[in-house]
């Protein structure tokens, strides 16, 4: 062998196998000396502690490779999805009952021609909509708080920009615990004339421009 031949002159060796719990040999451990040595029961001790905590980094090797796998395919799938919904001119968005917040995605502020920094507020958003279907919108919002009624509508409204396009609007409502009240943010609370549904927190759903489509029906209707 050429490491007894040559550097580093090993005459001592000793080794542990590195097998796994599903009986899946690695390799061994091992431990060389340039002169005579022994292993005491407490070195063998050691280099069985050492072994175990080498296939530890070894599971956690392979782990942190399979999870950075698994983020750069949820990353091309996360990149196909948005482009997929681009495309189809479809956003989300989600709205916070307690806290008041309203989340809007890129595609969903795009439809609305509005800035990449624009913060929504509840009155603001229905205003979007034509006069003619503001209430309908305000009444939708009302059930999904008072009932936990999901939505779905398809309405005109006027862009940031004064496009008018027609959109379709899904919500849906999530549900919190029971036993713990909504505290209703002030921004809400010229929707109600009664107190919330419990257990309604959030809402929250889809919004693509359907105006194309809309045409056609128009014109097919002609």
């Amino acid at each position: 062998n050429p490491l007894v031949t040559g550097y580093p002159h090993v005459i001592f060796y000793a080794g542990f196998p590195l097998t796994d719990e599903a009986g899946l040999s690695f390799g061994t451990l091992c431990v060389i000396d340039n002169k005579p040595n022994t292993l005491s029961p407490d070195k063998i001790k050691t280099l069985n502690i050492l072994s175990k905590q080498a296939l530890n980094l070894l599971a956690l090797r392979k782990k942190n490779f399979l999870l950075a796998a698994q983020e750069k395919e949820n990353k091309r799938l996360i990149e196909i999805y948005e482009r997929t919904n681009t495309a189809a001119k479809i956003g989300w968005w989600e709205v916070d009952f307690e806290t008041g917040n309203i989340e809007w995605s890129a595609n969903t502020k795009t439809i609305h021609e509005v800035p990449a920094d624009f913060e929504a507020q509840i009155t603001e958003a229905i205003y979007f909509y034509k006069e003619e279907h503001r209430a309908t919108v305000a009444e939708a919002v009302k059930n999904c708080l008072l009932h936990g009624t999901p939505y779905e509508f398809e309405l005109e409204l006027t862009t940031a920009k004064g496009n008018d396009i027609w959109v379709s609007a899904i919500g849906i409502p999530e549900f919190g615990d029971p036993n713990e009240p909504v505290r209703l943010h002030e921004s809400f609370k010229e929707l109600l004339t009664i107190s919330p549904s419990k257990t309604v927190k959030k809402m929250s759903g889809t919004f693509q421009e359907i105006t194309a489509r809309k045409k056609g029906e128009q014109i097919l209707k002609v």
